[in-house]
């Protein structure tokens, strides 16, 4: 869920009628989730339920993801976010260029460009002059 919205669903989930509990061996498992859809076809009287697993395969994120997470981060230095956590314009730098890929169109270039002259800017100038921040695009 976004940061800041209203959950949809009610707030207490909790089960009515069953108690729950862990078993040791549910934490070993490599299962992230399970999801449970139960379906009726439409000219049909009983419903049925289909179940899938989701399983952490413990694969590293690839470069589209990377770099995604690079200009999520770098927008939020520029709004001066809460939720920015440790980003750093170095941090975004490293990240993208890591996740540079094939960039045929140079896209993914202009972007590690674009946030070294942020920092750039972003930092105090030889002659003692305050930091510019950059501009926060609302």
């Amino acid at each position: 869920m976004p940061v800041g919205a209203e959950p949809v669903t009610i707030a207490d989930d909790s089960l009515t009628y069953q108690h729950v509990s862990v078993r040791p061996s549910a934490r070993a498992s490599r299962d992230l989730l399970t999801v449970r859809v139960r379906y009726k076809a439409p000219s049909g009287s009983a419903s049925r339920l289909l179940t899938r697993p989701l399983a952490d395969r413990g694969a590293e994120p690839g470069e589209d993801f990377r770099f995604a997470s690079a200009v999520a981060s770098f927008a939020m230095l520029l709004r001066d976010s809460e939720h920015r956590g440790n980003a750093t314009f170095d941090r975004v730098i490293a990240l993208a260029r890591g996740a540079r890929g094939a960039d045929p169109e140079g896209y993914r270039s202009e972007f590690v460009t674009l946030v070294e002259t942020a920092r750039d800017l972003s930092q105090p100038g030889d002659d003692g002059e305050e930091p510019r921040r950059p501009v926060s695009v609302e």
